[in-house]
């Protein structure tokens, strides 16, 4: 599908004031919208990525370190996109999934 692209699904929620918590000094969360599902471009650096299940426990993937990455809500579903090439890459990717 994308050389190299992980795509990971979790039934769960993202939170704005989550990210940018995690992010570190030099991480940025760029709001995005693919297909109408809010979603989020994170770069400049590694972050930890923290979710929001279905029950409202959260989870930070036991810290697993990521670069640049495509999060976006879907249903009560996130996926996860990281290893595109770019935001666009990965907004196309995303724009493929259902």
């Amino acid at each position: 599908l994308a050389g190299g692209a992980v795509i990971t699904e979790v039934k769960g929620a993202i939170e704005k004031g989550i990210f940018t918590k995690m992010l570190g000094p030099n991480g940025q969360a760029t709001e995005v919208t693919v297909d109408g599902a809010p979603g989020y471009w994170i770069t400049g650096g590694q972050h930890i990525f923290v979710y929001r299940d279905a029950d409202g426990v959260y989870h930070n993937e036991d810290m697993r370190l990521a670069g640049d990455t495509l999060i976006l809500e879907r249903s009560g579903v996130l996926v996860r996109i990281e290893g595109a090439k770019d935001e666009a890459d990965a907004l196309r990717i995303a724009g493929l999934l259902r």
